[in-house]
């Protein structure tokens, strides 16, 4: 007496449809992977370059399982299991989109934040580089200061300190990161 090869009496041997059904659960956990590789990469709210590329491998790797499973759809003989299967195969999605790339540098620090804090700390660099001179300009050769130049090395001074205050502030906005602490040395060293 034989065995019996199509338990489910789908027109598939069982064996056949059980390695398509495997293929076509491992697209599946390849759809889910790609799916968590994209909500791993937005929980910090920045996408490094490492992220993006977990993310476009992971779609790549969907790609590759659903094309296998497809291949092993493509040599069943047409049958009601064979239309069940490919059903479960076009229920499968294309992969998640690819986030563009927001910290190039790696350091916790979305790129447009980051700039924009340089940018202020270069504006604390170049108020006190004006301060300075006017410090200087008003010693001039004669090493006397008189009450307008006094006027305008104060008003120096505080467009400095305003300017190292609005850096502090933006800075103090961050998550704490590598990138926090590495904005907070500069200015240390721009204040000290």
């Amino acid at each position: 007496m034989p065995e019996v090869t199509d338990s489910t009496g789908d027109g598939l041997d069982d064996t056949l449809a059980q390695q398509v059904q495997d293929a076509i659960d491992k697209a599946k956990d390849a759809e889910q992977a790609a799916k968590d590789a994209l909500e791993d990469a937005q929980k910090d709210g920045v996408i490094t370059p490492e992220e993006q590329q977990t993310i476009i491998d992971a779609n790549k790797a969907l790609e590759d399982a659903k094309q296998e499973a497809k291949d092993k759809i493509d040599q069943l003989p047409d049958s009601t299991g064979k239309t069940e299967l490919q059903e479960q195969l076009d229920q499968i999605g294309g992969g998640v989109d690819v986030p563009e790339v927001t910290d190039k540098d790696g350091d916790g620090v979305d790129d447009a934040t980051a700039k924009a804090i340089q940018d202020l700390i270069n504006e604390a660099k170049a108020a006190e580089e004006a301060a300075n001179k006017a410090l200087e300009d008003a010693k001039g050769e004669d090493g006397l200061i008189t009450p307008t130049e006094q006027q305008a090395i104060e008003k120096a001074n505080q467009a400095v300190a305003d300017a190292k205050d609005k850096a502090q502030q933006e800075i103090n906005k961050l998550d704490p990161s590598k990138g926090k602490g590495c904005f907070k040395v500069i200015l240390m060293r721009l204040m000290g």
